[in-house]
C-alpha cells in the first residue's frame, strides 16, 4: 500500500552531493558530528545496509548535534581526500570541533552504528557541541 510505502523514505538519511559539501559537514550551521555513508547505486552491499543506515539516520533526525547523511560517490566525486573512500558502502564520521575523520569499521549494526556517533558529540567541543574550532570567516 502506498502508506507503507511512504514511511522508508521519511526514515531515510539525508542525501549529501559534491557541491555544499563542505558547508554542510563544516558550515556554521553543521553538526557536532556527520556520520557519512559513501555508497554507489549498483552496489549490492549498500542495497542490503541501507535498512540499518536508514535506521540509523531515524534514530538522529531531530538530534542537532548529529546528522546522518548519504553520498553517492560513484555520481559524486569525494571532495576530501580524508574520507578514503577505496570500496562501498565505506561509512565516516566528521567531528567538526576538531576537523577531523574517522572511518567506521565496527559491526554494521544500527546499535553499533548509533554508539559509534554518540561517542563522537561533544568531543573536543568546549561545551557547545555545535561549535568548532573555527575562524571569524567560518572557514576550517
Amino acid at each position: 500500500p502506498p502508506e507503507a510505502e511512504a514511511a522508508p523514505s521519511a526514515a531515510s538519511a539525508a542525501i549529501l552531493v559534491a557541491k555544499g559539501f563542505r558547508d554542510a559537514v563544516a558550515g556554521a550551521e553543521a553538526p557536532a558530528v556527520t556520520l557519512i555513508q559513501f555508497h554507489a547505486p549498483w552496489c549490492g552491499h549498500c542495497e542490503s545496509f541501507a535498512p540499518t543506515y536508514n535506521a540509523v539516520a531515524a534514530a538522529f533526525r531531530d538530534d542537532r548535534d548529529a546528522r546522518v547523511v548519504t553520498f553517492d560517490a560513484d555520481a559524486n566525486d569525494v571532495p576530501d581526500a580524508r574520507f578514503e573512500v577505496k570500496g562501498f558502502p565505506a561509512v565516516r564520521l566528521y567531528r567538526k570541533a576538531d576537523d577531523s575523520v574517522h572511518a567506521y569499521e565496527g559491526a554494521r549494526t544500527t546499535k553499533a552504528l548509533i554508539e559509534f556517533v554518540r561517542k563522537h558529540v561533544g568531543v573536543g567541543s568546549g561545551g557547545d557541541a555545535r561549535r568548532g574550532k573555527r575562524g571569524d570567516d567560518g572557514e576550517l
